[in-house]
């Protein structure tokens, strides 16, 4: 139910792992030939803040890639142990963390609900093992918008934006049907029903994976906006 920052480790409940777990699991909308064509020609030189050069996060300059330095690859240390390897990106939660946990204290501890209610129901996702940062939760998005460009995968945030609202605004409308329903299972029948909030969750995640991965060249914000 909480995101952990730690080492990158195979765990079950690091996001990071997971991510790359998923990937590896779609590894067309990644792998070669995605990135055939940019093979092919010189990569542009730019002041970008979002190119990644080796030694450091950001550089203003990133090398054309030969087949194989851009796979999610068990056998590559790509999108393992850096950021910038082998190009800057991040690992998206699509029901976000802080969504989740904001929803849930809105809506059942809001009017109707209580701060019991809210606690009843994270525990009750936890009984039913719901994980927030399990790979069906995730997934591995660029942040260099040249390469988000070239695999036709929407950029994780956009240059100088911290946040990407108009995303996040769309998830909370998502859950918040939810737990509207669960408080009035509540309500009616004293507690809500853990697995069909579990189920509801996860069924979210779903077509929002897909919609972000088939996207195209845009933003997390662009797809959001086109959603709503």
């Amino acid at each position: 139910m909480n995101r952990h920052e730690v080492g990158f480790k195979q765990y079950s409940c690091f996001h990071k792992w997971q991510a790359f777990v998923r990937a590896t699991e779609d590894s067309g909308y990644y792998n070669w030939p995605r990135y055939e064509n940019e093979a092919r020609d010189e990569m542009p030189t730019t002041d970008h803040p979002f190119y990644a050069g080796k030694g450091r996060i950001y550089f203003d300059n990133l090398s054309r890639p030969r087949q194989g330095d851009w796979d999610v690859d068990w056998a590559r240390r790509n999108f393992k142990y850096d950021c910038n390897k082998p190009y800057y990106h991040e690992a998206h939660h699509i029901i976000p963390d802080s969504i989740l946990q904001a929803t849930l204290v809105k809506v059942l501890g809001g009017p109707g609900g209580s701060p019991e209610l809210v606690l009843t129901a994270r525990n009750m996702l936890l009984e039913q093992s719901y994980n927030i940062n399990h790979k069906l939760n995730m997934v591995l998005l660029p942040m260099n918008p040249h390469v988000a460009k070239v695999l036709n995968l929407p950029i994780h945030r956009q240059p100088g934006h911290p946040d990407h609202r108009t995303y996040r605004t769309l998830v909370a409308s998502l859950l918040q049907g939810d737990f509207a329903a669960a408080l009035k299972d509540a309500v009616d029948h004293k507690s809500p029903k853990p697995g069909d909030l579990k189920s509801k969750l996860e069924g979210h995640a779903k077509p929002l994976y897909m919609q972000i991965v088939e996207g195209g060249y845009a933003s997390l914000e662009d797809m959001a906006m086109a959603v709503f």
